[in-house]
């Protein structure tokens, strides 16, 4: 039996590939779902719970790995996500250009951000201020979504390409130390 929440993110995630984030109501998703309109306040409200959605595939997907350089395990994870938003890609990169348009759907966004980092941090043992490397990660992240939203190929040969770019970037300039 799937876990509610998946269950939620899978029917809003099939309902957005479909109409758009723009265009999706609360009562598509709800009955996609099968579940109570009560239980949906926000279109909103359904963000983290995508996010969480994929913080889990992104996991599911990796090894935690003691072998390794900090670099092959950080690109290994956030690959992981881009293949985990490649399975939604239409309703991703619908929910990716409607978001930074709505400030209510940032806000709702961002403490999601947050624990997403904190989760690949933890992952990869890095060592160091935590708030640098979410923000760190968030700029890694960004960046590398554009190229995944111009990216059409099946192997997402540009993304992986514009990843391992800025993960060097990021290395270059010190942001990213193995834990002790």
């Amino acid at each position: 039996m799937k876990h509610p929440s998946n269950k939620l993110a899978e029917a809003a995630l099939y309902v957005i590939a479909r109409k758009g984030w723009g265009q999706i109501t609360l009562e598509d998703v709800a009955v996609k779902a099968k579940i109570s309109l009560k239980m949906l306040k926000s279109k909103n409200d359904l963000l983290p719970v995508i996010v969480d959605y994929m913080d889990k595939k992104m996991l599911a997907n990796t090894s935690v790995s003691t072998g390794g350089s900090l670099h092959d395990r950080l690109f290994e994870i956030l690959m992981a996500r881009f293949d985990a938003f490649q399975e939604h890609r239409k309703a991703m990169l619908s929910i990716f250009r409607s978001i930074p348009k709505d400030p209510r759907a940032v806000c709702a966004v961002m403490p999601c951000i947050r624990i997403s980092a904190a989760q690949v941090i933890d992952h990869c043992r890095i060592s160091g201020c935590k708030t640098a490397h979410t923000l760190a990660l968030f700029g890694i992240m960004a960046a590398t979504t554009r190229a995944f939203a111009k990216d059409d190929s099946a192997d997402l040969g540009k993304t992986m390409a514009a990843l391992d770019q800025h993960i060097l970037r990021a290395e270059k300039i010190g942001l990213f130390k193995e834990a002790g």
